[in-house]
């Protein structure tokens, strides 16, 4: 089965990232993806967010899909 995750930008441009998975049948989780234009928060977005704490200048703790499982970003 195919599916398509849309992670963040559902308020602006910046920050989008999309998953393609493609999970084969009898599993649960996805078995590959791809990770479609995978952004970065930048400019007036970034500085706003990273006021309200909603975004670290760190390495991310919390990310939505499994790395081990992309087997390409695609700009």
């Amino acid at each position: 089965m195919i599916n398509i995750t849309h992670h963040g930008a559902t308020t602006g441009v910046t920050g989008s990232c999309h998953e393609l998975s493609i999970t084969s049948p009898g599993r649960l989780h996805p078995s590959a993806g791809i990770l479609i234009d995978c952004g970065l928060f930048q400019g007036a977005d970034a500085a706003s967010r990273l006021a309200r704490g909603q975004i670290s200048k760190s390495v991310p703790e919390n990310i939505p899909f499994h790395l081990l499982k992309i087997l390409s970003v695609v700009w």
